[in-house]
């Protein structure tokens, strides 16, 4: 029987591609470290032990899989590392396809640790698709920006007034379940993004009117992030670089952009954030 192999099946978007997986009639492989605490949505899900630092993991993981759904840790500056030893493992498995999420815009950087992993999927000859979405919608609601605003009804972040075309992350899992499905998108990479590119100001304008208080955000310098970061405990200068890459591309403009790729394969507009605030309201109150 095939089966899709579903990693980071508890998280932002592995956690929405899993139901939508079942509906569709496939049997899935939801990738956890914890099996016995994982809820299954549907008896067509299987929890299954995985840990990419754990390579007794991947045999199990792997057996009567055809279809990989794969990410990287958040900002993790070893990604390569750590994915490379499992793709090796999924080529000898006998996977079909690799769907593998990155991020928009690293296709310009050859050494940045998320394009050696593609391009190590490219030269593996398993068949493959590199979805790359832009920001999270939901890094305001259930990701690292949501705390600021829980504690202070503001957030400080280093991008200055750049724009950034925000993505929900049901919109980016809607569109993975239909290229681990659906026929014609082996060998192509698609850049997900909303429909409008907002600043971070419009952002908390937006959240203040939907929750009917006002939600503020505080551009602060890299040095300054670079400083809270550290004192929450992200010492390794290795992170601080990461997450200082990322933000300066905010800064640069690249998190601009527009593609239409979302409503291309899903034929719907992607979620606006207004929508995206009505429905997640309850996180800022």
């Amino acid at each position: 029987m095939s089966k899709i192999f579903v990693i980071g099946a508890t998280g932002n978007v592995g956690g929405k591609l899993v139901p939508l997986l079942a509906q569709r009639g496939e049997t899935v492989k939801a990738a956890t470290r914890t099996p016995k605490n994982y809820e299954a949505p549907s008896t067509h899900v299987e929890p299954t032990r995985f840990d990419y630092d754990d390579p007794e993991t991947f045999e199990t993981a792997l057996t009567d899989v055809d279809r990989i759904f794969m990410l990287a840790m958040p900002a993790d500056p070893l990604a390569y590392e750590r994915l490379t030893p499992f793709i090796d493992a999924a080529k000898t498995a006998n996977v079909q396809h690799i769907l593998m999420m990155t991020a928009m815009g690293i296709e310009h950087t050859d050494e940045q640790p998320l394009r050696k992993i593609e391009k190590y999927i490219e030269a593996s000859g398993v068949s493959y698709t590199f979805i790359r979405p832009n920001w999270f919608m939901d890094n305001f609601s259930t990701g690292f920006i949501q705390p600021m605003i829980a504690e202070s009804n503001r957030f400080f972040l280093p991008v200055d007034e750049a724009k950034t075309s925000f993505i929900a992350t049901q919109d980016i899992a809607a569109v993975a379940a239909v290229i681990l499905t659906e026929p014609g998108h082996q060998g192509k990479a698609y850049t997900l993004t909303g429909s409008h590119p907002l600043t971070y100001s419009e952002v908390a304008q937006i959240l203040s009117d939907v929750v009917g208080y006002t939600i503020e955000y505080v551009p602060i310098t890299d040095t300054a992030m670079r400083q809270s970061m550290s004192e929450a405990g992200f010492s390794e200068e290795e992170h601080l670089d990461y997450f200082s890459g990322m933000f300066g591309a905010v800064r640069t403009g690249f998190t601009a952009p527009v593609t239409f790729t979302v409503e291309q394969i899903l034929e719907q507009k992607p979620i606006t954030l207004k929508n995206f605030a009505i429905v997640n309201a309850h996180f800022w109150r």
